[in-house]
C-alpha cells in the first residue's frame, strides 16, 4: 500500500503544508519568504542524488530555493 507523501522542510523539520510564491513551504519558511527573501532573484533547482528513500524504496529528492544568503531546502517525492 502506497502512503501519501508530504514534502518536508529540511531546515525546520516540518511538513510543507502552506502555499507561497515560491511553492510549498512550512509555516516558518513561509514567514521568511514574505518578510526577508527577494523572490525576484529566486533560484530553484533539484540536487542530483536522492536525499532519502521511502519504505517502498522510492527515491526522495532535495529541492533547493535560494536567494542571496537565504536557502530553503525540502525533501520531495517528485523530481
Amino acid at each position: 500500500m502506497k502512503t501519501a507523501f508530504v514534502s518536508h522542510c529540511l531546515t525546520h523539520q516540518l511538513p510543507e503544508t502552506c502555499t507561497s510564491p515560491a511553492g510549498p513551504a512550512c509555516p516558518c519558511c513561509k514567514r521568511l519568504l514574505y518578510t526577508e527573501m527577494e523572490t525576484s532573484s529566486l533560484r530553484a533547482y533539484w540536487e542530483s542524488q536522492p536525499g532519502a528513500y521511502t519504505l517502498e524504496h522510492s527515491p526522495l529528492f532535495v529541492y533547493v530555493r535560494q536567494s542571496g544568503a537565504i536557502e530553503l531546502r525540502s525533501l520531495r517525492e517528485d523530481a
